[in-house]
């Protein structure tokens, strides 16, 4: 399993199944939708202790942000309200797994599949939610693939993704 981006697709390296979270660039992989989903945005508590709790939006940009996917800019939702936040990117990756692990370990703030958050509880990890009420907008997940047929095995995989996500 690789933590790339669709460059695997263009290493020349077969695969059965890729998946990726946004918009795909590359038309000559064939997408199929798997789900969608919603963010939250989650803090050690041992960060929060320290630089203190967000009560708006706009205190994120005073705090430490780990960005995920090469987004600097959070746009945030509430009701019919939306915001841009913007500030000082402390940690960057393409790896939202990773970007928990960093926010877990209190070096800022980050989004996190809210998904994850009910399958290894906040209280777990050591985690809390900040801005429940803000919300980041969903991300459909795709599972790309260079072959119009899909292997079995890769189907029972994406069949048992889809239950999960259903689920949680």
């Amino acid at each position: 399993m690789e933590l790339g981006s669709a460059g695997a697709a263009r290493s020349g390296h077969p695969f059965d199944l890729m998946l990726r979270t946004g918009e795909l660039e590359d038309s000559a992989l064939i997408q199929k939708h798997v789900a969608q989903v919603q963010w939250i945005l989650v803090a050690a508590r041992s960060y929060l202790d320290r630089f203190g709790r967000p009560t708006c939006p706009e205190d994120l940009g005073l705090h430490e942000r780990i960005v995920t996917g090469g987004l600097p800019d959070w746009t945030l939702g509430e009701g019919e309200s939306l915001l841009n936040v913007r500030g000082p990117t402390h940690i960057g990756t393409n790896s939202a797994a990773l970007g928990v692990q960093l926010a877990t370990a209190g070096l800022g703030i980050a989004w996190m599949p809210s998904h994850q958050a009910l399958s290894q509880t906040l209280q777990e990890l050591a985690l809390e939610q900040i801005l429940p009420d803000w919300k980041l907008p969903p991300a459909t997940i795709y599972a790309l693939s260079d072959n119009r047929v899909t292997p079995a095995r890769a189907k029972v995989f994406l069949d048992t993704l889809q239950r999960h996500l259903r689920v949680n």
